[in-house]
């Protein structure tokens, strides 16, 4: 099932074209600032993944993602975790961009107390989640926790799994940039490329999902790394 949020002004035309190929579409309020969205969006995941339906649900910015492959590879059936979380290749840390512009976001937020919790490990992004519907559920109350209510979903995301926040979600998995499902490959990450121009991870195997590829920093593949690309 693919169920997609859209803005309640999207074009008909639009709406036809997604009802054709058996995607559900959801409106939603245009006007709302993006960071409110972006919380919004886990009430959306809560009630949409349903434990009675589903093993797994895949979490996903469409405007800036691709899929080169099984999203839900067989894997996954035997996977035990509560959450498959993709990281940047950046860590929170006042000596990079990324984490510096994540611990000014900490900062202003009212997450300080967890700043020690989250510095040296890698920012994971809210953007591409692979989780059950038991972490959808933990997840909303997290975005509605009223001390951090000032706290954008991702660093919200961070400070529920390295500050222990989210403590009923015991089974979780951070995959270091390049590695597993998805590839986040924004922000000086590093991915490869084959003779077709499919994006790889670091590993050289094709990445089934590839979030933010349309960034303008990406950094030039890693082929040097791998063989017969």
């Amino acid at each position: 099932d693919v169920k997609m949020m859209v803005g309640d002004a999207v074009p008909e035309q639009i709406l036809t074209f997604l009802t054709k190929h058996d995607i559900d579409t959801h409106k939603t309020y245009e006007g709302r600032s993006l960071e409110e969205f972006n919380k919004f969006r886990f009430s959306f995941y809560s009630t949409n993944c349903l434990m009675e339906t589903y093993d797994y649900c895949l979490a996903l910015d469409f405007r800036d993602a691709i899929f080169q492959g099984n999203p839900f590879p067989t894997s996954l059936q035997t996977e035990t975790a509560d959450v498959l979380l993709y990281a940047h290749s950046k860590y929170w840390s006042l000596s990079n961009d990324v984490g510096q512009y994540h611990v000014n976001l900490l900062n202003t937020c009212h997450g300080e107390q967890y700043r020690t919790k989250l510095l040296n490990k890698p920012v994971i992004n809210a953007g591409a989640i692979l989780g059950t519907p038991f972490f959808f559920l933990q997840m909303l109350d997290l975005m509605l926790y009223d001390d951090l209510k000032g706290c954008n979903d991702q660093v919200l995301l961070n400070i529920g799994i390295y500050g222990g926040l989210i403590q009923k979600v015991k089974r979780h998995k951070v995959s270091i940039q390049g590695i597993g499902i998805i590839n986040d490959v924004a922000n000086g990450d590093r991915f490869t490329k084959d003779s077709y121009g499919r994006y790889g991870g670091i590993d050289c195997f094709l990445s089934p999902i590839v979030h933010q590829f349309d960034s303008k920093n990406l950094k030039p593949p890693l082929n040097e790394k791998c063989s017969g690309l």
